[in-house]
């Protein structure tokens, strides 16, 4: 008879721990499998499956790309394995395979994907598509109208409006969908991929504001603040160029 997992894992002395932990086995397995041995067999083919779907994915975009592979440090592929062997997320898978694609052709910072793989680990699809939307932010400069688009900086405000019929999955009100997307940009802030400060800026003095004032004293200029500005980081600009599929080779192209 083939041993119980379980039974050789916290073995034959702790019996009422195995009955438990087969309980909530059971419990937890749901689509993985009800009974402890084909949960632990669900599990592993779960992320077997995982892994080999995203190795396909990678291989692809490395041949798309033209480029000779080469070996990734074990360090960054046992850690790589480790996380995207549990995601089910379409569009995170694709990073994942993009990101191993990067590393295998050495494009960008050796020392850079462990950090990526840090935060991609902890990235959720939210998270990922507001920093998409905040890609090609920069520092905010003078009264320089703003939007997610024109490449300055964001506000809330703006990315809830750019996101448009998108922005339902925040929520089913106004109030609760600026509070989910307040604890998303506290993520990509933790994450130290986007910066999120208040901007202040200098209301200077019009004219009129002189008349009746000594012309040699003018009125002081006035502290205004003008929002919150939200802008990808330097971090925050590498970590999508490695998650990003490599650029096609020409041939590709065609």
């Amino acid at each position: 008879m083939t041993p119980d997992p379980f039974s050789i894992a916290v073995g034959s002395g702790a019996i009422l721990a195995v009955d438990a932990a087969r309980e909530f086995a059971r419990r937890i397995g749901g689509r993985l499998g009800d009974g402890v041995g084909e949960f632990i067999q669900g599990y592993a083919t779960h992320r077997l499956r995982n892994v080999l779907s995203q190795f396909e994915r990678a291989r692809v975009m490395v041949r798309e790309a033209g480029a000779e592979v080469g070996p990734v440090p074990p360090r960054m592929l046992v850690r790589w394995m480790e996380h995207a062997s549990v995601e089910d997320e379409v569009s995170l898978s694709e990073k994942w395979a993009a990101l191993l694609a990067n590393a295998s052709i050495g494009a960008g910072d050796e020392d850079a994907p462990q950090i990526h793989v840090s935060i991609l680990a902890e990235l959720t699809p939210r998270a990922a598509g507001v920093l998409e939307m905040i890609r090609d932010t920069t520092p905010m400069r003078g009264d320089e109208p703003t939007t997610v688009r024109d490449g300055k900086s964001a506000t809330a405000d703006l990315i809830l409006h750019e996101l448009g019929p998108a922005a339902v999955s925040f929520g089913s009100n106004g109030g609760q969908r600026r509070e989910r997307l307040d604890a998303t940009l506290d993520l990509l802030v933790r994450q130290g991929v986007a910066t999120r400060s208040m901007r202040f800026d200098y209301a200077h003095p019009s004219p009129l504001d002189q008349l009746g004032r000594n012309s040699f004293v003018p009125p002081p200029a006035r502290l205004e603040v003008d929002g919150t500005e939200i802008r990808i980081t330097e971090l925050g600009k590498s970590f999508l160029a490695a998650c990003s599929p490599p650029p096609k080779s020409e041939a590709a192209a065609e």
